[in-house]
């Protein structure tokens, strides 16, 4: 997923957005594990969204469009996600942490925990639409690809890329700082995304910019700490809810063990975003940007 040498706008944009819809589609095709296909598809959707928010300001009113509706989409297969992911979390714990729970409770809880994963793929969404139907997603991706056939972006693609990161890492800056005073999961949650938008707009550009490239590491593994931290908010709010409130001993220890690793993720990922947003917009756009005119006379 990266621009390609004098490339026009437009064109660039559809090429990388119909990719990633085509990805998603695949998925569903080939793959036989529904868990994993859900993750992968929203993975392909972010990275889609990503995109279109590059090139956000320049983009006509179908792309505004076609925005919506694949954070839609995403929305409604993210409780499906969650589901599957607390179950894997609460394994997780287990294997590290077993002794504190007595099997046959620990036992109870994951079967608690299955079956809200089940009840999570029999339920239905807000406009009453089977929360998980295979063929109805790939009804509104297919809806969704030819949607960017009417995609404009106006502008000199070099200036709009430089606009778009500033404004990304410019968001992320404040993230980082709203976090930093309140402390609260949906901050740090808020930070994990404006690093996942850089993440990805870095790839986008990577191979135009080597200094981009170069970037995306530190920034890839801020966003999955972050986002393993988060998981395990997720898995205590569900605890208490999977739960009876008579066995609040047991919400108790699991909900400190959660917390426990999430304080320590949380930790690393800080370091890392501390270094990722140590310099000022312009610097850090214009040391990787240095480079974009010479690769390009280059080719």
């Amino acid at each position: 997923m990266a621009l390609e040498p004098n490339e026009a706008p437009t064109e660039a944009v559809q090429r990388l957005a119909l990719h990633q819809i085509g990805q998603t589609l695949d998925i569903l095709d080939r793959s036989v594990d529904r868990d994993s296909a859900i993750h992968r598809v929203r993975k392909h959707l972010k990275r889609l969204r990503s995109l279109l928010r590059l090139v956000g300001p320049h983009l006509s009113e179908e792309g505004e469009r076609a925005l919506r509706a694949y954070r839609d989409i995403g929305r409604s297969l993210s409780p499906l996600r969650d589901a599957r992911v607390v179950l894997d979390v609460h394994e997780s714990l287990m294997a590290r942490f077993g002794d504190q729970l007595k099997p046959a409770v620990a036992a109870l809880v994951r079967q608690r925990l299955i079956f809200a994963l089940q009840s999570a793929f029999a339920g239905r969404d807000a406009d009453d639409r089977p929360r998980w139907d295979e063929e109805v997603l790939r009804e509104r991706l297919r809806d969704a690809r030819l949607a960017l056939s009417d995609i404009r972006v106006a502008g000199d693609i070099d200036d709009i890329v430089v606009e778009g990161l500033m404004d990304t890492y410019r968001r992320g800056r404040h993230a980082l700082k709203r976090a930093n005073q309140s402390g609260h999961s949906e901050d740090l949650h808020a930070l994990r995304k404006r690093g996942k938008d850089l993440w990805y707009q870095l790839e986008i550009v990577g191979g135009l910019w080597p200094r981009a490239a170069e970037r995306i590491a530190t920034v890839k593994s801020m966003t999955q700490l972050l986002g393993d931290a988060h998981d395990l908010v997720v898995y205590a709010e569900t605890i208490s809810t999977v739960i009876d409130a008579d066995n609040q001993s047991t919400i108790d220890v699991l909900a400190a063990l959660a917390d426990r690793v999430r304080c320590d993720l949380e930790d690393e990922a800080w370091d890392l975003a501390t270094e990722v947003y140590d310099e000022r917009p312009t610097d850090y756009i214009g040391g990787l940007a240095a480079s974009w005119p010479l690769q390009r006379a280059a080719v």
